[in-house]
């Protein structure tokens, strides 16, 4: 697997970097077999200025030499073929220089172009400079000889087809190996940042740009990645961010990559809070036991954060907090302790239930509940009069009504008095019998509300106190004579 993977890998360095063989250019002008080095050379540095690599002309003469074969302006096949392989070749370029006079500014050149291993022509060009073009019309002054040597290697480059230049090496690519766009939803006219790390396959991109709500942002890359800092829409939607590169001279293509999308959101929550296991009186809710908040969240919005809250509607104090991230649970259960876990007392308190969406629009929602978890006792009296004897039961307001409440009135015996039962509020008052020992008497009493909160005291002695009438004192006038 390591043996196939390692070819793998060197077939497409070879693919990706193939060159451009330049054989030293035969020259006419000399003799059968003349050379001219120097303008070859010029020629293959004239590829390279235009991104090409090129195997240069000397570089051949000394391969040539060390395998003792001949060095002409021409090459057969089978040594065109061991190039190719040597010196991962897709093109060779041959060149006659035809014509060469320094002194009357003369020169004419012939180039061929064979592409391998196949050993085939795909192109030719001859280009001259002659007398009539050796004055300059710009400036009336004689061109030198160096001049129109180059001048005339660029006509016959800008002749160069496209199609065969591009066969010298593979065409460029690229992907994208991971992006990060954040946040993914936001708030108009707020930013958020695009990082994508690239991966380029030859030629890196001549252009580069995202288009977002058709703006285009020029992409500045930082090694083989870039970091964009992007301004979001006004109007609420989702926006795709698209990377397009660019290569001109002379692939003249391009590619689009989806990099991702972000939501623009500018509505609040529609958002309000329900409830269960609490009971409605005179538009007010009370609860005992626990109480069940349900928020409920219309639409699609996805939520990022929320915050439940208990609140002292006396005093505005924070009695109970908790937060967290993500989404909201379906319910909240609150069994009227503190967020230390102690019980609080019978009041009113306000629940609040705040979210934030991923755009981190904000919505609240709030009830007063009161909490009813205990009926206090009364404070008992006996009362003895002169014509009768009862038992008087105080009782402090109580916020919900009573739904059943019975007393038993015993002696120290066990033995039953008086008893008496309501099932609809307190027992104010118990009547007993004139004739029993009041030193000793106890009293059992049972109350229970609508919410079940239940008040049960046993065997609670009763203190006696005797009342008298108060005398009526009659005043007598006396008249002074």
């Amino acid at each position: 697997m390591r043996k196939i993977f390692i070819i793998l890998f060197i077939l497409w360095i070879n693919n990706i970097f193939a060159a451009i063989v330049v054989m030293p250019f035969e020259d006419l002008s000399k003799d059968l077999n003349g050379l001219d080095l120097q303008i070859s050379t010029t020629f293959a540095n004239k590829l390279v200025d235009r991104g090409f690599e090129v195997v240069y002309p000397v570089e051949i003469m000394n391969y040539l030499e060390k395998r003792k074969n001949p060095v002409t302006g021409w090459i057969d096949r089978i040594s065109a073929q061991e190039i190719s392989k040597v010196f991962n070749a897709k093109l060779i370029l041959l060149g006659t220089i035809i014509e060469k006079s320094r002194e009357n500014l003369e020169f004419c050149l012939a180039v061929r172009m064979l592409i391998l291993p196949d050993y085939r022509l795909v192109w030719g060009k001859v280009a001259t400079i002659s007398k009539s073009e050796q004055i300059s019309i710009l400036d009336l002054k004689r061109k030198k000889w160096n001049q129109l040597v180059s001048e005339t290697i660029d006509k016959i480059l800008f002749k160069i087809p496209e199609t065969v230049l591009t066969k010298s090496f593979s065409r460029p690519d690229m992907d994208i190996e991971s992006v990060t766009i954040e946040p993914k939803f936001l708030k108009k006219n707020h930013y958020l940042n695009c990082r994508a790390v690239l991966r380029f396959s030859g030629r890196i991109p001549d252009k580069m740009f995202l288009t977002v709500n058709n703006r285009k942002l020029p992409v500045t890359l930082f090694k083989n990645s870039f970091n964009i800092k992007i301004k979001a829409p006004e109007k609420d939607n989702r926006y795709p961010v698209v990377l397009t590169c660019k290569w001109g001279k002379p692939f003249y293509f391009s590619k689009k990559f989806f990099l991702g999308s972000f939501t623009v959101d500018n509505k609040r929550p529609r958002f309000f809070l329900n409830y269960k296991f609490g009971t409605v009186l005179n538009k007010k809710i009370f609860f005992s036991k626990f109480i069940k908040i349900i928020p409920v969240i219309k639409g699609d919005k996805n939520i990022s954060k929320w915050l439940f809250e208990v609140f002292s509607v006396e005093d505005n104090q924070t009695l109970t907090k908790i937060e967290n991230y993500g989404n909201i649970p379906n319910y909240f259960i609150w069994k009227g302790l503190n967020s230390r876990g102690a019980m609080l007392p019978n009041g009113k308190y306000k629940l609040s239930v705040t979210i934030w969406d991923k755009a981190k629009n904000v919505a609240q929602d709030s009830l007063d509940i009161y909490l009813i978890k205990m009926i206090n006792p009364p404070e008992v009296t006996g009362v003895v009069e002169k014509e009768k004897i009862y038992i008087k039961f105080n009782f402090k307001p109580h916020p919900v009504p009573i739904s059943f409440c019975r007393i038993e009135i015993f002696d120290e015996n066990g033995s039953l008095i008086a008893s008496k039962i309501s099932e609809n509020g307190f027992i104010n008052e118990i009547e007993l019998p004139n004739h029993f020992n009041i030193k000793k008497v106890y009293y059992n009493l049972i109350v229970r509300d609508i919410l079940g909160n239940k008040l049960s005291i046993k065997k609670r002695r009763i203190e006696f106190r005797k009342i008298e009438k108060e005398k009526k004192i009659e005043k007598k006038w006396i008249n002074e004579f």
